[in-house]
C-alpha cells in the first residue's frame, strides 16, 4: 500500500486523495460557480483561500479542500484527486478538461457533485 506519514499516523496516499474529493463535496454542496475559482455570497469572484468564499468551482473546491486538510495544492496527492475527477468526466461526459466541465453553459451542480461521488468511488490506479 502506498503510505506517507502525517505526523504520527501513516495514511494512504488513495484515502487522503478520496479526503479531498469529499471535503470538495461539501464544498460545492454548500455553493457551486463557473467562471471563477470561488465566490462570495454576494456572487463576486474572490480567491479559493479567502474565508468569505462560499461558492466554489470544482477545481476551486479541490484546492480549497486540499488546503484545508494541510496538503499541498501543487502536491501529488492534489495532483491525483485532480487525475481521479478527470478520468471520470472524460469517461461519463466525453469531456477531458474539468474547468470546461464545470464551465459548460449545460452543466448543472448535481453532475459536479455525481462526476465527485464517481472519483470518490474509483478504485485506486495499480501502480
Amino acid at each position: 500500500m502506498n503510505t506517507e506519514n502525517i505526523g504520527s499516523k501513516k495514511i494512504s496516499v488513495n484515502r487522503r486523495v478520496n479526503n479531498i474529493l469529499r471535503r470538495a463535496i461539501r464544498l460545492i454542496g454548500l455553493g457551486w460557480t463557473k467562471g471563477s475559482y470561488a465566490r462570495t455570497a454576494g456572487v463576486n469572484a474572490i480567491p479559493y483561500t479567502a474565508p468569505e468564499a462560499c461558492q466554489f468551482c470544482s477545481l476551486g473546491a479541490i484546492y480549497r479542500a486540499a488546503i484545508d486538510l494541510g496538503e499541498d495544492r501543487n502536491g501529488n496527492v492534489t495532483l491525483d484527486a485532480r487525475a481521479k475527477l478527470r478520468k471520470v468526466i472524460a469517461a461519463v461526459y466525453g469531456e477531458n478538461d474539468i474547468v470546461e466541465f464545470n464551465d459548460s453553459p449545460i452543466r448543472k451542480k448535481e453532475e459536479v457533485l455525481a462526476a465527485f461521488k464517481k472519483a470518490v468511488d474509483m478504485k485506486p490506479a495499480k501502480k
